[in-house]
């Protein structure tokens, strides 16, 4: 684990960081490293020559809006994308 900033490609490193979040939320029976994920959140967010803290905030909203349409649409509700975002970004929930 190094807390110095270093080169990130965006893409690949989300790509497994989306891929843990998948496993568990649908409770895979996969390992979750909470500190992998840490440092993967960590890597992205202090890129260097420049952080990707904007795309990963959009990725997770997108990630998180799907998830939570896609749960609804199980229960038979429908829920806006917009007011799942509104929710996402509320400042009560930073």
């Amino acid at each position: 684990m190094s807390l110095r900033p270093k080169k990130v490609n965006f893409e690949a490193v989300y790509a497994v960081f989306q891929g843990v979040l998948v496993d568990m939320y649908d409770f895979a029976n996969a390992k979750v490293s909470g500190i992998d994920m840490f440092q993967q959140v960590y890597d992205m967010c202090t890129a260097h020559p420049r952080p990707y803290t904007e795309q990963l905030f959009n990725a997770l909203a997108a990630f998180l809006s799907e998830r939570c349409s896609a749960c609804a649409a199980v229960g038979g509700i429908d829920v806006p994308t917009r007011f799942i975002v509104k929710q996402l970004t509320n400042p009560l929930f930073a």
